[in-house]
């Protein structure tokens, strides 16, 4: 982005930092990415957290609070609280599947890159 010079926002462009928060917004559309300040409720019910508040503010006013992954870890477990919890294996199936409330799609690089730029010049508001 920089050689091609449309990341300088002093020239009316989007900053690298916006670029970054545009790919994060599109992977999680696409259940790529989790959101973890609005997760699935089978992911809350995993983590003893059904029925939380989803609040904690900052300023008086932002919206702060996100699920942390380790909240989450060693769900399936007995209840036993002797044995600590570890967190599932990074990247397995069944982690994946959980965070996202499905089987992320089977998409390649090109599929997506298409589709990041179609999303933001046709489909988003």
């Amino acid at each position: 982005a920089k050689r091609r010079k449309i990341n300088s926002p002093f020239d009316g462009t989007l900053s690298s930092y916006s670029y970054t928060l545009m790919v994060i917004h599109y992977l999680q559309q696409k259940r790529i990415l989790p959101n973890l300040q609005n997760p699935p409720d089978m992911v809350l019910r995993a983590a003893g957290l059904e029925g939380c508040s989803r609040t904690k503010y900052l300023d008086g006013g932002h919206n702060v609070w996100f699920l942390s992954p380790e909240e989450v870890s060693g769900s399936d477990r007995a209840e036993d609280s002797s044995t600590p919890k570890t967190p599932p294996e990074a990247g397995s199936r069944s982690d994946t599947a959980l965070w996202l409330g499905g089987e992320p799609p089977p998409l390649e690089l090109p599929e997506l890159l298409y589709g990041f730029f179609r999303y933001f010049t046709v489909e988003f508001n």
